[in-house]
């Protein structure tokens, strides 16, 4: 996980420099596997926006309201 957060860091960056938005998407399976985790990375700065597509977690049997950030 180390590593995928220093090359997201260096992403958003990137993205900061050229003025373009820059997002990672939550979903199971991935070094993000919630919108709770995503939305705390997020705050963090050096972390993308987060996009959240419920049918990720839906369909994992997750309610709604489980997959929003806090």
């Amino acid at each position: 996980m180390g590593r995928s957060c220093e090359e997201l860091a260096w992403r958003v960056e990137q993205a900061r420099q050229h003025q373009i938005t820059f997002s990672v998407e939550a979903h199971v399976g991935s070094i993000v596997p919630n919108a709770k985790i995503g939305a705390a990375s997020s705050r963090r700065g050096s972390w993308p926006d987060l996009t959240l597509d419920y049918t990720h977690f839906t369909r994992s049997g997750l309610p709604d309201r489980a997959a929003e950030p806090s």
